[in-house]
């Protein structure tokens, strides 16, 4: 351990004093020029003339306190140009390896003395750089190796400092999750071969510097074999700011979207904060929906908590659901998430008449249905249904609308029925005698249950009406619920058994004026999701930054354009089965995969809880050993040009006082 002084840009010091060191000693041999003056006693002529010999051209120039303090002021600032570094402890001469963490709490911007000055990666990048030079100056070889998720060899061991310091440069900041154990299985695999090589790092070859924050602990779980440095000599140098200082960030670390189970027309979406300081925290959330605003809250949250909150969408076409905190803190990425919700998904309906469609109100179910767009819809005339294959092509159907007819037996999926019962038992579908060939309203109808929302049945007329009962067994595991009734009972009603859900309607279209009402649409919209379920395959769909994106629908073999983040827009051929495989983004935003007529919007978010405390701290996990932060000085010159400025400043206020000093006398 001794102390050893270099200087980081030497070429700059040489030039800056041999500009003006020559300067400030020629003002000392220029002749003053004088204005004649008239005194009054020739007592100062002595002085005077020997005033005139000391300013004489090609003199010698005699001791003069003044000119050796400005001097002194010029060499100290010529070697603060220099910038002048101090270390403890000097780099080995054979090979370094320079590991630089990249993951997403690098890029907090709070390595300075202000939130949002110089980010973790760039005060690393700087480190970096200067370590690379000075161990390349000192005859050492290195490595440069960066991580996020996956670890990158940028220089295999070099001498070319230049090359090193490129390589550096040109790091950008990822927004995944740090780890660090994929960087030390590279580390142990270029020790391993200077170990074959006969160079062995346990006889001081190597050396491996890692630049971190301290939050890229390597996976410490038992089943995860840690790499062996060989006896190589670490030494970890933390950024940022120091372990107990307090962290401003506000983050989104949680955003999920989901179709309600029972109306897949309404989208649920949970989002969840975290406040990574010990401090208070306020902001406003804001989400979007295809860039029209839908969701505002104002919130505030307490020191190292969460906050949580959710809100409805009503949707079936989906869209692009985008969250944005508005907060002024130290990390961006985590500021801001998306999902891309997934319109509802259209079924496979099959419907069942007694012949082929005559009437207006035959033709109108049909035509409703497939204004609902389902994937497929087929018509059968009863006889057909009967005739048909059994239940496994009946089982193809997400829903059999039965018009006016009573299936044999039961089929084994969804089902709405009109004006016929369903063989249940228990379940009674009839005329009563009382309202027969008698025109009766709707009385009251459940507004808020899924299937009845926004329908409105106050105009709707109904002759003949079905009144709809259940007597069955109680034990039958039959499940039934009134929806909308008359004064004739029941008219519309769920039953659940067996996992499946029918819908028997007491109403013969035919003998209602219901099919020519605007309820009637949106009464089969709701019916249709709520019996396929369709909530169950339609959710938000999103990617965190350290998963491979890998996306279906395309034609085999074409070329797909991926734009999007900061990346220059690329092209991926799809595979034999129509799937484009993306890769991993690693950067947050929102990118597109194919044309902007039929390409998919894929959402990348950071949403993780660790990057997004941005904590640092003064202990790392490397190879199953805790290596401790060493000052900057421990792998990296220490810059001490300051003190040569300070001291220059001192000297100037002597230098003054000297001068004010002479002038009194």
């Amino acid at each position: 351990m001794f102390l050893a002084v270099t200087f980081l840009a030497p070429i700059a010091g040489i030039i800056a004093g041999a500009i003006a060191v020559p300067l400030l000693v020629s003002l000392y041999f220029l002749k003053l020029r004088r204005r004649p003056v008239r005194v009054s006693s020739t007592l100062l002529w002595k002085s005077a003339v020997k005033d005139l010999q000391v300013n004489t051209p090609f003199q010698w120039i005699k001791f003069n306190w003044m000119l050796l303090l400005q001097l002194l002021i010029v060499i100290l600032l010529v070697l603060a140009i220099a910038r002048p570094a101090m270390d403890l402890e000097q780099l080995p001469s054979e090979r370094v390896i320079v590991v630089i963490d990249g993951s997403a709490s690098m890029g907090a911007r709070d390595a300075g003395e202000d939130i949002g000055g110089e980010s973790r990666l760039d005060r690393a990048k700087m480190l970096a750089r200067e370590l690379v030079r000075r161990a390349t100056n000192e005859g050492a070889e290195v490595m440069v190796i960066s991580f996020g998720s996956e670890a990158r060899t940028l220089t295999t061991f070099t001498g070319d400092g230049g090359q090193a310091e490129a390589a550096i440069e040109a790091i950008n900041q990822s927004d995944q999750e740090g780890r660090l154990i994929q960087a030390l299985r590279v580390v142990e695999a270029y020790l391993l071969r200077i170990g074959e090589g006969g160079e062995g790092a346990s006889e001081g070859g190597a050396r491996v510097v890692v630049i971190s924050d301290g939050q890229a602990d390597p996976d410490r779980s038992s089943t995860v074999v840690q790499p062996s440095l060989r006896g190589a000599e670490v030494t970890f140098l933390r950024v940022g700011p120091e372990e107990e200082a307090s962290k401003k960030n506000l983050g989104i670390v949680a955003l999920a979207a989901r179709r309600d189970y029972e109306d897949p027309g309404t989208v649920r979406v949970f989002v969840r904060v975290q406040n990574a300081s010990d401090l208070e925290g306020a902001s406003v959330i804001v989400g979007t929906l295809d860039g029209s605003e839908i969701y505002r809250e104002a919130f505030s949250l307490g020191g190292n908590q969460e906050w949580a909150d959710s809100f409805s969408i009503q949707t079936r076409v989906g869209g692009l659901l985008e969250i944005e905190l508005d907060s002024d803190d130290a990390l961006a990425s985590d500021n801001r998430a998306s999902l891309v919700i997934e319109a509802v998904d259209g079924a496979r309906i099959a419907v069942v008449q007694p012949g082929a469609a005559t009437t207006a109100s035959e033709y109108a179910l049909r035509d409703v249905l497939a204004a609902l767009e389902p994937a497929e819809l087929r018509a059968f005339t009863e006889t057909e249904y009967t005739s048909s294959a059994g239940a496994e092509f009946w089982a193809r159907f997400d829903l059999i609308v039965f018009d006016r007819v009573k299936p044999e037996q039961l089929p084994t999926t969804a089902t709405l029925s009109f004006g016929a019962g369903l063989p249940i038992p228990g379940l009674l579908v009839g005329v009563s005698e009382e309202f027969r060939d008698r025109v009766t309203p709707v009385s009251i109808w459940q507004r808020t249950h899924p299937v009845m929302r926004y329908v409105t049945l106050g105009d709707v007329r109904i002759g003949s009406p079905f009144e709809v009962g259940y007597e069955g067994d109680e034990n039958a595991n039959v499940v039934t619920e009134e929806l909308a009734s008359g004064p004739a009972g029941a008219l519309v009603m769920l039953v659940e058994a067996g996992g499946l859900r029918r819908l028997v309607v007491g109403t013969d279209l035919g003998r209602s004026n219901w099919w020519r009402e605007l309820a009637f649409p949106v009464f089969m919209a709701n019916a249709v999701d709520f019996l396929t379920l369709s909530g169950e395959s339609a959710a938000g769909r999103g990617y965190r930054t350290n998963e491979a994106v890998v996306v279906g629908g395309f034609e085999p073999g074409i070329e797909v354009s991926i734009e999007g983040g900061p990346d220059e827009p690329r092209t991926v051929a799809a595979t034999e089965r129509g799937e484009v495989r993306a890769g991993v983004f690693e950067q947050v935003g929102v990118y597109q995969i194919g044309s902007a007529d039929s390409g998919l919007l894929i959402g990348v978010n950071l949403l993780s809880v660790e990057e997004s405390k941005i904590d640092t701290s003064e202990q790392l996990d490397v190879a199953g050993a805790d290596a401790e932060a060493a000052g900057l000085g421990a792998a990296a010159p220490r810059e001490i040009w300051r003190w040569f400025v300070l001291v220059a400043m001192v000297l100037g206020v002597i230098e003054w006082w000297l001068y004010a000093r002479q002038m009194r006398v």
